[in-house]
C-alpha cells in the first residue's frame, strides 16, 4: 500500500495524543466499513482509533522482534518523522 502518513501535533486539551492521517486503498476502507456494520448488527463497536492503535502496536512489536531494538518514544518534527519512515 503506497501512501503518505501525516503526524499532527498534539492539541492542548489532549497532550498525550497525536492525530495521524493515512491514505489507504479504497477497497480496504470499504471492507472496514462493512466490518463495522457487521459489528454494529451484533451490538459491538469497531472504532477506527482502536483498530489503528492495535495495528501500530503489532507493527512495532514485529519491528522490535525482527531487529532486536526497542522502538522508544522520541520527539521528532513532522519532517523528521517523514525522513525516518521505513519506506525512505
Amino acid at each position: 500500500m503506497a501512501g503518505e502518513t501525516e503526524d499532527h501535533p498534539s492539541t492542548p486539551d489532549e497532550p498525550d495524543t497525536r492525530q495521524v492521517s493515512v491514505r489507504v486503498d479504497a477497497a480496504l476502507v470499504e471492507r472496514f466499513i462493512a466490518a463495522r456494520r457487521i459489528c454494529e448488527a451484533h451490538g459491538k463497536e469497531l472504532p477506527i482509533a482502536e483498530v489503528v492503535r492495535l495495528g501500530m502496536e503489532a507493527a512495532i512489536r514485529e519491528v522490535e522482534a525482527t531487529f532486536g531494538e526497542a522502538a522508544e518514544k522520541r520527539a521528532t518534527s513532522r519532517g523528521e518523522a517523514r525522513k525516518s519512515s521505513p519506506r525512505n
